[in-house]
């Protein structure tokens, strides 16, 4: 699976120049995080938790390196999404700390180059039901279709994901929520999206290396964290991706 292969394709870069451990994990009401560190420098990645799909009394199994890579291919969702808070963490520890895999970023926030690259006639369909951005788009088109898998995230509009194969054939801009990379939706999506429509991957969980991510994407906007510390704490408060905010940095990769 696609997911399977992006995953694989960070552990021989990993192996070669990452040497550090895993610091600190914990998996937040609303995002998963873990902390690593190499020769005293730190770097913290995030995935986002789903609720519908963690099983009652369940407990995610212990990260370790090299392992996460191969074992991130669980059913365990709740496991899978600590992996790949993991491999991001190392990821970003890499992009920031080592340079490596990062030709391609711009600092930018993402929403204002998302909506940049948007049309007033383009169709756009929007998987994950990120509100501030998709109320940005509306001000742009109103051939704006939004998904979502979670019932309670399907406000303004969202419908259910089920019915996102409909629209995406026809699409001009597909933007995809990271979260695609954690439950294995991404192979039907990236079927049925035409071969001239940008592609779009977005959000805290699509913190993989961008030079990877780009061999799928047409453009990468995610997050660096700045203060650690401060983002664990909001975290751990049970805060997500607005709260955190102001302790990080968007950035953007594009092919270009």
């Amino acid at each position: 699976m696609l997911t399977d292969e992006i995953v694989e394709a960070h552990k021989p870069i990993v192996l070669k120049h990452f040497s550090g451990e895993i610091l600190e994990y914990a998996v937040g009401i609303k995002y998963t995080y873990c902390v690593v560190v190499e020769d005293n420098k730190y770097a913290m990645g995030l995935a986002f938790t789903q609720h519908p799909d963690v099983r009652i009394g369940t407990i995610a199994e212990k990260p370790e390196i090299p392992t996460v890579f191969d074992r991130y291919g669980s059913v365990d969702i709740l496991s899978r999404t600590l992996f790949l808070s993991c491999i991001n963490a190392i990821s970003q520890h890499l992009l920031w700390n080592k340079e490596i895999g990062r030709n391609h970023i711009k600092y930018f926030p993402l929403i204002d180059y998302i909506v940049g690259r948007i049309e007033n006639i383009d169709n756009v369909v929007i998987i994950g039901n990120m509100v501030p951005l998709v109320r940005r788009i509306r001000r742009i088109t109103d051939k704006v279709y939004v998904f979502e898998r979670d019932p309670f995230l399907r406000i303004e509009g969202a419908l259910p994901d089920y019915l996102e194969f409909r629209y995406l054939e026809d699409a001009d801009v597909v933007i995809m929520t990271g979260v695609t990379l954690l439950n294995d939706t991404l192979d039907p999506i990236m079927k049925y999206i035409g071969a001239s429509a940008l592609r779009i991957i977005v959000g805290p969980t699509a913190q993989l290396l961008p030079d990877i991510l780009l061999e799928y994407f047409d453009v990468v906007a995610s997050l660096k964290v700045d203060i650690i510390s401060s983002v664990a704490e909001v975290l751990r408060r049970g805060g997500g991706r607005h709260s955190i905010s102001k302790y990080c940095t968007d950035y953007v990769a594009t092919k270009e």
